[in-house]
C-alpha cells in the first residue's frame, strides 16, 4: 500500500508538467505590406523594351484587406476590385480577378516608392513603371 502511495504521489507533478493552452487563436500575419498602397503608372514597355513615358491614369492600389482596385485609365475609364495574395519571399503578387483572367505581378522595387511591376497572364507578360503615392 505504501508502494502505490509513492507512487502515486510521484506521479502527481507529471500532471502539471506538459499542459498548455492551445486555445489561443493564431494570429495572421501581414504579410504583404511591400506592395500596399496606390501605385500609379510612370511608364510603360514599349515594342523595343524602352519605357515610353505614360499619362493615362493607370494605377493599381493594393489594400490591408486584399483587396485591391486595377484602374484602366482615362481613355478607358474603368475600374475593377479584385483580390489578391502577396509572397513576400519573393516580391510576388498573385491578382485574381473576377472574369478569371488572373495576372501574377513580379515587383522589381528600385526604391521604397519606385517599382517596375512585370505583369503576366495565361498569353503574355508586359513591364510597367509604377510609383507609390505618398
Amino acid at each position: 500500500m505504501k508502494r502505490v502511495i509513492f507512487i502515486m504521489l510521484a506521479m502527481l507533478p507529471l500532471v502539471f508538467v506538459g499542459c498548455s493552452n492551445d486555445d489561443e487563436e493564431p494570429q495572421e500575419v501581414n504579410t504583404f505590406d511591400f506592395i500596399l498602397g496606390h501605385w500609379d503608372e510612370t511608364a510603360y514597355q514599349g515594342n523595343n523594351d524602352t519605357f515610353l513615358q505614360s499619362s493615362t491614369g493607370v494605377y493599381f492600389e493594393f489594400r490591408s484587406d486584399k483587396t485591391f482596385t486595377y484602374y484602366k485609365g482615362w481613355a478607358i475609364n474603368e475600374s475593377e476590385i479584385n483580390t489578391f495574395m502577396a509572397i513576400p519571399e519573393t516580391n510576388t503578387v498573385v491578382c485574381k480577378w473576377s472574369n478569371g483572367n488572373d495576372r501574377i505581378i513580379k515587383v522589381d522595387f528600385e526604391d521604397e516608392n519606385n517599382a517596375i511591376f512585370s505583369i503576366s497572364n495565361a498569353n503574355t507578360t508586359y513591364k510597367t513603371k509604377m510609383k507609390r503615392k505618398q
